[in-house]
């Protein structure tokens, strides 16, 4: 029987590595967003001790590349670098340059990911939690709302779903397929 850890570096290997060249990201955010950083720390060494590769290092090697990969390794940096410890003003302060990420332009809205991608990198997974809530208390709506009609791109639809699983993840536990 193996532990808890291993499993997950399991998982995360046949995400990975998939038959037919197609990357399961879905589950990959499920290890990276849905484990306290502790933990998440584990299964970085169970990876690499069973696989003889760094996790983070198999994710960007995934080709072709994907907007997921990008979210992938700013919360791999988040979860290195950062306590559970929130703080509401920090919330606030990142749910405004949130709101402000969004740029209209003559072909709609476009998300600057640069300032996305540094929020989600150096935010800790609980905190990232209340910047979303703020977020919805003080615009009166989700984040993913913002965005979600007006952009198909594929760094908006890997968001979309990030921040749905940050939000309410047993809601997203109970819409997926047990297989």
């Amino acid at each position: 029987m193996i532990n808890l850890h291993e499993r997950h570096a399991i998982v995360a290997k046949n995400a990975i590595f998939k038959e037919r060249g197609c990357v399961n990201y879905k589950a990959l955010i499920e290890i990276y967003v849905g484990r306290k950083s502790s933990h998440f720390f584990l299964i970085q060494q169970a990876y690499q001790s069973k696989f003889r590769r760094h996790l983070d290092q198999d994710i960007m090697s995934i080709e072709p590349p994907h907007s997921y990969q990008k979210i992938l390794m700013a919360f791999s940096a988040s979860q290195m670098a950062h306590s559970a410890d929130v703080s509401v003003h920090i919330g606030k302060c990142d749910a405004q340059r949130l709101f402000q990420t969004g740029e209209a332009t003559s072909r709609g809205f476009k998300i600057d990911e640069g300032v996305v991608l540094e929020i989600l990198s150096k935010r800790s997974i609980p905190q990232l939690k209340l910047t979303f809530s703020i977020y919805m208390h003080i615009y009166g709506h989700s984040y993913t709302k913002h965005f979600k009609n007006k952009c198909h791109g594929e760094f908006e639809e890997a968001l979309r779903f990030v921040v749905k699983f940050l939000k309410n993840s047993p809601k997203y536990y109970a819409k997926v397929e047990l297989y």
